[in-house]
């Protein structure tokens, strides 16, 4: 049986293995923030120290004098650089585009970020057991705001009220990037592709005239 991306993401942290990497296709920061959040949980639930690195911070070989797990995440889009971790013996997770997910799809572990509802729904039902389907809703609409909503709710979900920031509209942007990725996916049709790319370039320029 398949298992869910947030499984994946629990049973990497959970393996003994320090020299395994992830690779993340986030698609937008809001979603990999959501993901973030979801290592973060299970770090802190398995007493595993986060180390987040950036491209001008050199890596280093984590030293484990207390029996300490450590994991490093990393933000790369470079293919070069992400070749560059992948024989050291650190545990690396390195949120990155769909192209290097596509490259390094045999090589490693990789989460596709595109399948980020069924995960939000998985990771709200199943590991926070909360199973309010206005929230689970609410938090797929705007993925950065899981934290914020869940935690409110946890407190007191009687007296729970969902954040004015999350309104109900469609997500124009992750559609048309959920297209491309469904063109990349099945034909590859160039000219369809392009269109696409240009159709998202648009309502950006037009969504920042009328903001």
């Amino acid at each position: 049986m398949k298992k869910n991306n947030i499984e994946k993401i629990n049973d990497f942290l959970d393996n003994e293995d320090n020299s395994e990497k992830l690779i993340i296709n986030q698609i937008s920061e809001g979603i990999g923030q959501f993901y973030l959040y979801a290592i973060s949980y299970r770090s802190k639930l398995k007493n595993i120290q986060l180390k987040l690195e950036s491209d001008e911070t050199p890596p280093y070989e984590a030293v484990d004098l207390f029996g300490l797990k450590e994991v490093e995440i990393m933000s790369l889009t470079n293919s070069k650089k992400i070749q560059e971790q992948l024989p050291r013996k650190q545990k690396i997770i390195i949120f990155s585009d769909y192209k290097n997910f596509k490259k390094y799809l045999n090589q490693t572990i990789t989460i596709n970020g595109y399948d980020y509802e069924k995960d939000i729904k998985f990771f709200i039902q199943n590991i926070l057991e909360i199973h309010d389907d206005a929230l689970i809703r609410n938090c797929i609409l705007t993925p950065p705001l899981i934290f914020s909503e869940t935690s409110k709710y946890l407190t007191n979900s009687n007296g729970y009220i969902k954040d004015l920031a999350i309104e109900e509209e469609k997500n124009y942007i992750l559609d048309i990037r959920k297209e491309i990725f469904n063109i990349k996916r099945n034909n590859n049709d160039i000219k369809k592709n392009y269109l696409m790319h240009k159709q998202e370039v648009m309502y950006k320029k037009f969504n920042f005239l009328v903001s």
